[in-house]
C-alpha cells in the first residue's frame, strides 16, 4: 500500500488528498484557490499534500502546489522530503522539477 496507506487506514482523507490521488488538477487548483493554506497543512508523519503528489508521480499537481508555495523541502517524520520520495518511488518528471525548483528558488516552473 505504501506510506499513505495509513490514511486510508487509520485517518480519513481530506479533499485535497483524495484529489492529488485521483489525478485532478483542476480541482486541486480550486482548492487552493479557494483555500491556499492548505499547500502548507501536514497530515500523519508530518507528510504534506507534496509528499503525497510525489508519491503519485503527479507532475502537474507538484508544479501546482510549488506555484502556491509548497515547501520543497519540507522534512516528514522520517525525515523525507518531496524529492527523496520521487527518487524512490522512480518518479523521474517528479524528480527533475524538485531538483530544478531546489537548485534555482527564484525559478518559477511552467505549468
Amino acid at each position: 500500500m505504501g506510506i499513505f496507506s495509513g490514511f486510508q487506514n487509520k485517518l480519513q482523507k481530506t479533499k485535497l488528498q483524495i484529489e492529488i490521488e485521483a489525478r485532478n488538477v483542476i480541482t486541486v487548483k480550486n482548492l487552493l484557490k479557494t483555500n491556499p493554506s492548505l499547500v502548507t497543512a501536514t497530515y500523519q508523519n508530518n507528510y504534506t499534500a507534496l509528499h503525497l503528489a510525489a508519491h503519485e508521480g503527479q507532475k502537474a499537481i507538484v508544479k501546482t502546489l510549488i506555484s502556491y508555495g509548497a515547501d520543497i523541502h519540507a522534512r516528514a517524520k522520517n525525515g523525507d522530503t518531496p524529492l527523496d520520495i520521487a527518487k524512490k518511488r522512480n518518479h523521474l518528471a517528479v524528480v527533475n522539477i524538485l531538483e530544478g525548483k531546489g537548485n534555482h528558488p527564484g525559478k518559477k516552473q511552467d505549468e
